[in-house]
């Protein structure tokens, strides 16, 4: 599966062109590494760049926020990121749109809500085996429901804490 470090490397390849090519946004790194790129990264970055320019304005602060972090990382997570793009290419596009959603829903939730997800994922680390077996098997029999029948089994939790 893909990780954090791997929808980042995403989300870079899509659109890393338009700091090379909006001159007016181009960063000092983006101009060092232009000359090092070869000839069919920067046919790679013309194209995201084309993406780019069709971006909102939040869209485009994003991708900056984006690319900011990207510099600060490591080498070897650099890497990791580049091996983690690779795979998921591989993948089938019903895979890839799944995690294209996921990548979606998680930008737009708010820093409560974010902090509350991490916060989860912390206590289910803390959870013996057996317990994290339990609740990946529920999550998987959810995942696979219809839609009308999560839309009832959020109603009956709704009126359970009423």
């Amino acid at each position: 599966m893909i990780n954090k470090i791997g929808i980042v490397m995403l989300m870079m390849s899509l659109c890393t062109a338009p700091l090379v090519m909006a001159q007016d946004e181009i960063t000092p790194e983006l101009k060092k590494e232009w000359q090092n790129l070869s000839e069919s990264q920067k046919e790679e970055l013309r194209l995201a760049y084309k993406k780019y320019r069709n971006m909102e304005p939040k869209e485009k602060e994003q991708f900056r926020e984006r690319y900011a972090h990207y510099q600060q990382l490591t080498p070897q997570q650099r890497a990791e990121v580049k091996k983690n793009w690779q795979r998921y290419q591989q993948m089938p596009e019903s895979k890839r749109k799944k995690i294209r959603e996921h990548f979606t829903t998680m930008t737009h939730l708010s820093v409560e809500e974010k902090q509350q997800i991490k916060a989860n994922q912390e206590r289910f680390k803390q959870l013996p085996p057996e317990a994290q077996a339990k609740i990946r098997h529920k999550a998987q029999q959810y995942n696979k429901m219809q839609v009308k029948e999560r839309q009832a089994l959020k109603d009956q939790i709704q009126k359970k804490r009423k």
